[in-house]
């Protein structure tokens, strides 16, 4: 069913047999309407034939309709949970009845409330007064009125026979917009006739205008005086110039004869103007942005972004407001109520900053302590992490409690069977004499950025797996059904130019803004442990860019390498492709992962080495994270000038011989390690 469909015919009545949603004669109904000066008819049903009206109605209901509407309860503590067990959850958020999805439930429903002002909706309970359907009515065809015996408020549905059906208010969901008496709204497109019917007739005048051609292209003055003898001149003229084809000919007149051209007048290009005006007076009677009209002449980038969010606080909120406390006050029963049930519209999608900001809010709320980091996972749409359901505490602070005692700072706790991917909470396993205080604070604070962030990391790293895995089996069967003798120079030259040229472009673009604001996070508190205020934006973007480049030429380097190794390993065709088969397996159990490890390491070591350089400090110190690596041990307290590598290749630590140089960590596969002033 069309939009235009579902606003003038719903469904007209679930009980009595003959009643239909559409009028027998349609046609009388879509032509009444108030006149307005201009001329025109304005109806609620013709006034969608302007495309400004249409758009702003259509607009306003599909956000309506695609809002989460979810039924919650609320808590003792001021919280509220998920009620999705309950059967007005099923009606709002899935069905109000069998005939109607919840989203042309309520895309209909404001649809009437921006043309009528009013939507209607039947409510069928069930012998215990629970409601278990919604079924919407037209608005044309109901009267409100009060009951002369006890002056309660009724309301009657006229069937198309003529026949009423006259139901109490508990028996009907109303509601209302903007009203005098709170009784029945009053409906926009009547009382903004005036403005609309206007739009009307400029869009008719303009139709009539071209469509006619009442402004000639040319005058021709010919010597022809009599009616054949002008026709005849006109038929000559066109058939010798008329066309694309003949543009250009050249043109003989005789002494007498003339021509000239006729352009549009002044007039007519001021009725442009006041066609655009007329867009922008059906944004103020919706009380929407123009630029959502596609009236852009006062729009600009730095500007759509903050209507966007008044489009929702101004726009949208009241709507809301007005469907929220009416399907609680119906929908609803008493002891449903005073239970703490409650409907609800979600509106955080509309409201969602761009991914810098929402990576920067996440931290200032998890490193605050009033989130937990699973919280925000499912704010971003990712699957919870069963170790991440903590609250972290900032170390540096004190609790005083309302009888004015202070307490010592508390340290938040991790579950002792937590695995190493869970937030840092505990105090640093390091020598008091090794670094500062502040240093002690900036190092945890940057390892439990490293963990909240290698879950995000590998998320996306996740995705690139995905791709990359069905890329190389795509690239297998496609090659002789295998890698063996016949194929296998095609298959390693397809990796070169895969992994050279489009491999790492799509690392740049899956990762590349996690990692942004991964490094902008680990940078401010290198930073703020040096006290350096200045300006770091230019060197972050920098630094970004450069490691980005390395990072996907490094990782696509590896992968080409490894299954190159496979394939040219293999001794048939078949011990090839399952081979490969059996490399992809493993890649799609654990590729991701240790990217993340890896990356979340040498990103956060990295930038924090090049944000130490910018604020003066001249000489770094690798700092352990703790555990029982051998390595990493050897490796603690090791101090080198800045600009000058930890290690260079050929060197050793322990039994490791380091192969390419170290400026930062990690070390090895798995390596938490970081870096400190010196």
């Amino acid at each position: 069913m069309s939009f235009l469909s579902a606003l003038i015919a719903p469904r007209e009545s679930r009980f009595t047999k003959g009643a239909t949603a559409h009028p027998s004669s349609p046609i009388p109904w879509l032509a009444s309407g108030s006149d307005s000066f201009s001329g025109m008819a304005v109806s609620e049903s013709n006034a969608l034939t302007s495309t400004a009206v249409y758009a702003a109605v259509r607009i306003l209901s599909e956000s309506v309709a695609q809002l989460p509407l979810k039924l919650h309860r609320r808590r003792s503590d001021g919280g509220k949970d998920l009620a999705d067990g309950e059967r007005e959850y099923y009606l709002l958020h899935d069905a109000p009845n069998p005939e109607t999805a919840s989203f042309t439930f309520r895309e209909t429903g404001q649809s009437h409330l921006l043309t009528w002002g009013n939507f209607y909706a039947e409510i069928d309970m069930d012998g215990g007064g629970r409601t278990r359907g919604l079924w919407q009515r037209r608005p044309d065809r109901v009267e409100v009125t009060r009951r002369k015996a006890d002056n309660e408020i009724v309301y009657k549905f006229r069937r198309d026979d003529g026949a009423e059906d006259v139901l109490d208010r508990s028996e009907v969901l109303h509601v209302p917009g903007l009203s005098f008496n709170g009784l029945v709204g009053f409906s926009p497109v009547r009382m903004a006739r005036e403005a609309i019917g206007l739009g009307l007739a400029l869009e008719a005048y303009g139709a009539s205008l071209f469509g006619h051609g009442t402004v000639p292209g040319m005058v021709y003055k010919a010597l022809a005086t009599t009616p054949e003898g002008k026709e005849r001149a006109r038929l000559e003229l066109e058939r010798v110039h008329k066309g694309p084809q003949r543009a250009g000919k050249v043109m003989v007149l005789g002494v007498e004869e003339d021509i000239q051209s006729v352009g549009m007048p002044n007039d007519d290009a001021e009725f442009l103007a006041t066609r655009q005006f007329q867009i922008q007076e059906v944004a103020r009677i919706f009380n929407m942005p123009p630029h959502m009209l596609k009236e852009l002449s006062r729009a600009s980038f730095s500007n759509i972004e903050e209507q966007d969010r008044e489009f929702v606080k101004i726009t949208l909120l009241p709507w809301l407001k007005r469907w929220e406390a009416e399907l609680n006050r119906k929908v609803l029963t008493q002891r449903q109520r005073e239970a703490g049930f409650f409907f609800e519209f979600s509106v955080d999608g509309f409201l969602r900053a761009s991914f810098k900001d929402r990576m920067e809010g996440h931290r200032t709320a998890i490193m605050s302590g009033w989130t937990t980091p699973n919280q925000v996972r499912r704010l971003e749409n990712l699957d919870p992490d069963p170790n991440l359901d903590f609250y972290l505490v900032p170390g540096n602070m004190a609790i005083m409690r309302p009888d004015g005692t202070i307490e010592a700072p508390m340290g938040a706790q991790a579950p002792a069977d937590a695995p190493e991917r869970s937030l840092r909470a505990a105090p640093l396993a390091l020598p008091p004499e090794s670094v500062s205080a502040r240093t002690k604070r900036s190092l945890d604070a940057r390892w439990r950025l490293q963990d909240a962030f290698r879950a995000l990391i590998e998320d996306a790293a996740r995705r690139t797996v995905t791709a990359e895995i069905k890329a190389v089996q795509r690239e297998i069967s496609k090659v002789g059904n295998g890698v063996g003798q016949s194929s296998r120079r095609d298959f390693i030259e397809w990796l070169g130019v895969f992994y050279f040229d489009q491999h790492p472009a799509f690392l740049r673009s899956v990762l590349g803004s996690t990692l942004l604001a991964y490094m902008g996070a680990v940078s401010r508190e290198a930073l703020d442990e040096v006290e350096f205020d200045g300006d770091f934006s230019e060197s972050l973007a920098e630094y970004h860019e450069e490691y980005l480049s390395t990072m996907s030429a490094r990782q696509s380097a590896k992968s080409r390498k490894e299954l190159t190794s496979v394939v040219e390993g293999a001794a048939s065709r078949d011990e090839g492709v399952a081979a490969v088969n059996e490399r992809l397996d493993q890649w799609r159990e654990t590729k991701a992962s240790v990217m993340a490890n890896i990356e979340a390491t040498q990103a956060g070591a990295g930038i924090s080495r090049a944000a130490y350089a910018l604020a003066g400090v001249t000489v770094l110190r690798w700092v352990w994270n703790g555990g029982d690596c051998p390595l990493c041990s050897r490796m603690d307290g090791k101090v080198v000038q800045v600009g000058q590598a930890f290690l260079e290749p050929g060197s050793s630590v322990g039994d490791m011989q380091i192969k390419t140089v170290r400026n930062h960590p990690p070390l090895h596969k798995g390596c938490r390690c970081s870096v400190s002033p010196g």
